[in-house]
């Protein structure tokens, strides 16, 4: 995808989530086939930078009731950023484990990580970095708001300036065998206008 488009993209999901209409499509999915979609995607753009992409995947089943399409966005977000901010020769590795009753994805790079005065605004939208490059500041404060819907929470961490950081997505774990009236009921759900 264009970078045009994705900034067309982003555009129309921050329209959605200011205004609470962004809807999920929401069905019982396998987190780590979402996941391993994503790196899949993100593969050709990390070797364009140099970049090694390196997965650390539960073997296990991840089922999560939710929508694979924003849940792939977020990790495309989360990896399109990484990419963004770590140098040729550099890395990024992806996480997939069980954390209890939660799935839990971390996407690391050791790039030019994140001031410690900057951490508290990450996740707000048009807020960017001393070291932004292209984008609007909008593709992480959509990702926050798809992975609040799906009743979940992101978190970001980084030691300092260039030392890396660490995105972490955790993601309630459901049954395969969902009745049938929570499934329709939750086929199509605003959520909330929290950004």
């Amino acid at each position: 995808m264009s970078l045009q488009a994705r900034l067309l993209d982003d555009i129309v999901d921050n329209v959605r989530t200011a205004r609470g209409t962004m809807r999920l499509q929401r069905q019982a999915i396998d987190l780590t086939s979402v996941v391993a979609a994503a790196l899949d995607m993100a593969r050709p753009a990390a070797t364009a930078h140099e970049v090694r992409l390196e997965q650390r995947l539960d073997g296990r089943e991840m089922p999560v009731f939710g929508d694979a399409v924003r849940l792939q966005q977020v990790m495309t977000n989360l990896l399109s950023n990484a990419l963004k901010f770590t140098p040729a020769g550099e890395s990024i590795t992806v996480r997939l484990e069980r954390a209890g009753e939660h799935a839990q994805i971390s996407v690391s790079d050791s790039g030019i990580g994140i001031e410690e005065a900057f951490l508290p605004f990450v996740f707000e939208r048009f807020r960017r970095g001393n070291h932004a490059r292209e984008g609007l500041g909008l593709g992480l404060a959509i990702a926050r708001h798809l992975v609040e819907m799906h009743g979940g929470a992101i978190a970001v961490a980084s030691p300092g300036l260039e030392r890396g950081s660490t995105f972490t997505v955790t993601l309630p774990l459901q049954s395969r065998d969902l009745p049938r009236g929570a499934r329709e009921r939750s086929g199509q759900m605003e959520g909330p206008a929290r950004l």
